[in-house]
């Protein structure tokens, strides 16, 4: 709302110098005086200006000021300070109504019709299950559930998707690894290769399977059932996560 406020006045004033007829136009720049007393913001456009008009920064401030209309731009009163600055109050009742707009619309405030319902489909986080989210995943999952949401509020129909990426061969090395790891709790040498998982998840998965099943896979075809197991066991942590994380998906693909 505040930045709404500062961005008709600047395109105010602006106007008001392209009048000076400069040639180029004139960046408005607002600064915020330590000291309320001289209002929530200034201005200093006059003082850059007095050079190329031959004239004083207080005569320029005056002229500038006479033909802003402060109700309209949501000003109590704008006054010329010494040096020729441009004091600018805010009118804080009408900041008030904001705050009473937004607890009458509730969640319903600042909706938009600018995406007309169009359909969205948003792929993000998409982590691999063969391990434990990251700090990397975290943000991604930040950014892409806000993203959903805005757009969602500005009138799109929006749809999340986490894509799962359980297949191919980080799968079979995922299997492999918690193989080594499920050896490992029986006294057998663990071989864990540079493309191996060594994650601590890897140990609780072999932790989990010895309990269900105890050494029955140590003479059985294991390929399978520890692919199956893995993917299960870290999917379920993922969703977890992202659960507490307050992030969720429509479809889970």
């Amino acid at each position: 709302m505040i930045n709404k406020i500062l961005e008709n006045i600047k395109n105010r004033v602006s106007e008001i110098v392209a009048d000076y007829q400069l040639g180029e136009p004139v960046e408005i720049f607002f600064e915020i005086p330590k000291d309320t007393v001289f209002g929530d913001y200034s201005i200093n456009v006059a003082m850059r200006l007095a050079k190329q008009l031959h004239k004083s920064p207080m005569v320029i401030a005056q002229e500038i000021v006479s033909k802003i209309d402060g109700p309209a731009l949501h000003l109590t009163k704008i006054e010329v300070a010494g040096n020729g600055f441009i004091n600018l109050f805010i009118d804080r009742k009408h900041l008030a109504n904001v705050v009473f707009n937004i607890l009458k619309k509730q969640e319903h405030y600042g909706d938009l019709n600018l995406g007309l319902g169009e359909n969205v489909n948003l792929e993000f986080v998409s982590a691999n299950p063969t391990g434990y989210l990251h700090i990397g995943h975290g943000r991604g999952a930040s950014y892409g559930d806000s993203l959903a949401r805005i757009m969602r509020k500005a009138g799109f129909s929006v749809s999340t998707e986490h894509y799962v990426n359980d297949a191919g061969n980080q799968i079979n090395n995922l299997a492999a690894s918690i193989y080594e790891r499920y050896k490992e709790l029986f006294g057998l040498p663990c071989k864990l290769g540079e493309d191996s998982y060594n994650g601590k998840e890897i140990i609780e998965i072999a932790e989990q399977i010895k309990t269900l099943h105890g050494n029955l896979y140590l003479n059985l075809p294991w390929q399978k059932e520890f692919r199956r197991f893995g993917v299960e066991f870290l999917l379920a942590g993922l969703k977890k996560d992202l659960n507490d994380f307050n992030v969720h998906f429509d479809t889970w693909f």
